[in-house]
């Protein structure tokens, strides 16, 4: 008995999805931080010399709330919160819109000036209308970064 297999679009777009949280997840209070807030669209607009048929005109749109805490412990150490939750408004009728929402709790402790540990866990959740599977990801880090 064969298994039909999935389409490639819509799971390149789940990957997309579930990178991006792994991403979040990992960058738990480092670096630039995500406004808590924003929306997006992805109009189709071709040249003159080209045209994409049934695309032109269309606008998928993009939703997303991030918000995030850290919280010291002691001079070396910090706990940092994050969550989020997103939603993708496919454009051009059919299954393709996509809620996801996830958030992550980090640890992280100064081991010397230039060394830090942290640990960490995420876990996030997509619901697509485009194929009859939510998915659930939980996810675990342990590591050391070393800044030069």
């Amino acid at each position: 008995m064969s298994h039909p297999l999935p389409q490639p679009i819509p799971m390149l777009r789940l990957a997309a999805l579930g990178l991006l949280a792994a991403m979040l997840a990992a960058c738990a209070s480092a670096g630039q931080q995500l406004p808590p807030a924003s929306y997006g669209d992805g109009s189709v607009v071709p040249s003159e010399e080209y045209t994409i048929g049934p695309l032109n005109g269309i606008t998928d749109e993009s939703y997303f709330i991030t918000g995030g805490l850290t919280r010291r412990l002691g001079q070396n150490a910090n706990i940092a919160t994050n969550a989020y939750v997103n939603w993708f408004d496919g454009a051009g009728g059919g299954n393709n819109d996509v809620t996801a929402f996830g958030g992550s709790v980090a640890y992280n402790q100064s081991i010397t000036q230039r060394l830090t540990g942290r640990a960490a866990i995420a876990v996030d959740y997509v619901d697509s209308e485009f194929t009859a599977q939510d998915f659930a990801v939980a996810t675990a880090l342990v590591g050391l970064r070393y800044d030069f």
